[in-house]
């Protein structure tokens, strides 16, 4: 696919979102080992480093799957697809990556202006990290819009290949 403003967007947008990702990946590694130093070496529990284990995983998630999408690292199978006729194949490609846009758009569309009334009032998540909702939820929301864009892209990618036309 040649490389368009938007892809270079989208690749810029997906290397920040890697780096994130990997800071992720640090702080909880760090924080883990941390915890279960503290708690076997020292006996001191610390109550906060589940919840941040559980940011993280989610944010780490989130952060790469534009990326992984790219690539097509994702986990995927395509066992049914594969024993359709070839002629059917790109068809029910294109049909499953609309329904996979389309679906992560409903996703954006709702957690965009959810994350903006959390900026907007400040709620505080009281858990054992007193940490802004805000915080929570915009990486998240970042990393699915990351993911919208790059599957909208790729569906137009497979469109494209379908009808023989350059996207």
């Amino acid at each position: 696919m040649p490389s368009s403003t938007l892809d270079r967007a989208v690749r810029w947008l997906e290397t920040l979102l890697m780096l994130a990702a990997a800071a992720s990946l640090l702080v909880l590694t760090f924080g883990t080992i941390y915890s279960v130093v503290t708690r076997y070496f020292f006996g001191i529990g610390t109550a906060w480093s589940i919840e941040l284990g559980e940011y993280m995983v989610l944010f780490l998630g989130f952060l790469a799957a534009a990326a992984v999408d790219r690539e097509d690292s994702h986990v995927s199978s395509s066992l049914l697809l594969d024993a359709m006729p070839r002629r059917i194949q790109g068809p029910v490609r294109l049909a499953g990556r609309v329904v996979v846009t389309a679906t992560l758009a409903i996703f954006v569309a709702y957690a965009v202006p959810e994350s903006y009334e959390y900026i907007q009032d400040g709620t505080i998540v009281y858990n054992a990290l007193f940490i802004e909702k805000w915080l929570v939820y915009v990486p998240p929301t970042i990393g699915m819009l990351a993911l919208v864009l790059r599957s909208l892209l790729k569906t137009v990618e497979i469109a494209a290949n379908l009808w023989g036309a350059k996207p």
